[in-house]
């Protein structure tokens, strides 16, 4: 990969970060406000997470999106160990190609089957995102000092979903650290609209999530 385009990448998030977390230090006036604001950025969030979910199993236009292809040859490569065939859709097992040389760092293995153990990851915490916004918009949930905690630690389980991209962690850490960096996504929105309420703070976290989802996929294809 080349360098500048990595120093792009975490330039772009860190200074997402420090934006993000400068709104959260205090309860601003709104810009565009309605009160359907919770409903609306649940809605668009969560649209975002069944959109990595639909990635997972069908990486194709996953992969154009972020510039990567693969040859015939390597899509077709062990189809039987990483694909699963169900009312005749054909889902595939992530976006990693199976290979010896990444089996230990990249797959999960399961009876016969292989799966991308990062992939798989971001799907289970795209699961518990989407249950955890869900319970989060029928809430009246409004303890600002405890936001702030766990909007930090959203935030850091977000730096550490970045690790597998540098590091050569092994499979299951990847899926750890995988779903951590989704659910981490998640819990940062939760905490912005309860210290904030303001749609603008929330929606700049929204694509932020989207951002960093691109560019942990990216990194990884690159890795």
């Amino acid at each position: 990969m080349r360098p500048l385009y990595v120093v792009f990448l975490l330039l772009v998030s860190s200074f997402g970060m420090i934006i993000s977390t400068s709104m959260l230090e205090q309860r601003m006036q709104p810009t565009i406000e309605f009160e359907g604001r919770k409903i609306a950025v649940g809605f668009i969030y969560g649209s975002i997470c069944l959109s990595g979910m639909f990635a997972a199993f069908f990486p194709g236009p996953c992969s154009r999106l972020v510039g990567v292809r693969r040859s015939g040859e390597q899509n077709m490569r062990g189809l039987d160990a990483r694909a699963t065939r169900i009312f005749g859709i054909l889902l595939l097992h992530g976006h990693h190609p199976l290979g010896d040389e990444s089996s230990t760092t990249h797959e999960l293995r399961f009876r016969e089957k292989s799966y991308c153990a990062s992939c798989f990851g971001l799907l289970a915490g795209a699961i518990i995102s989407l249950m955890a916004i869900a319970v989060f918009l029928f809430s009246d949930w409004a303890d600002g000092y405890l936001a702030h905690l766990l909007y930090f630690s959203g935030l850091g389980g977000v730096v550490l979903g970045l690790v597998p991209a540098f590091l050569g962690v092994g499979a299951r850490t990847r899926f750890v650290l995988g779903m951590t960096f989704a659910a981490g996504t998640c819990v940062m929105l939760i905490a912005m609209d309860v210290a904030t309420a303001n749609l603008t703070a929330d929606l700049l976290v929204v694509l932020l999530a989207l951002f960093w989802l691109i560019s942990r996929i990216s990194l990884s294809h690159r890795n």
